[in-house]
């Protein structure tokens, strides 16, 4: 094998995470790795990434975890009477401190 290809777990543990990190990302979430050459090789379908390709995947998952946290963030910003809108608007505004 070239050394410019990781196994998942060899990736992993790379980027510093559990070896099991990239291949339960790829199980749960398969659109981290569109335009993402990812090859399955021998009898137990062992997944190997391209080492160039691996920090498009970290980039990915950092803008689509960012995406969706804000999403959250105004989904609850805009309900009324949220708990986090009470705990906002609980404390009155100082105005001349």
């Amino acid at each position: 094998m070239d050394a410019k290809w990781l196994t998942f777990r060899e990736a992993s543990q790379l980027i510093g995470k559990n070896p099991h990190y990239l291949s339960t990302l790829f199980r749960i979430h398969p659109e981290y790795f569109e335009g993402v050459e990812v090859k399955k090789i021998g009898a137990t379908r062992t997944k190997v990434i391209n080492k160039d390709q691996l920090e498009k995947v970290e980039l990915q998952v950092k803008k689509i975890g960012a995406l969706r946290k804000s999403e959250v963030f105004l989904r609850v910003k805009h309900k009324k009477n949220s708990l986090v809108q009470r705990l906002l608007t609980f404390y009155p505004k100082a105005e001349n401190i």
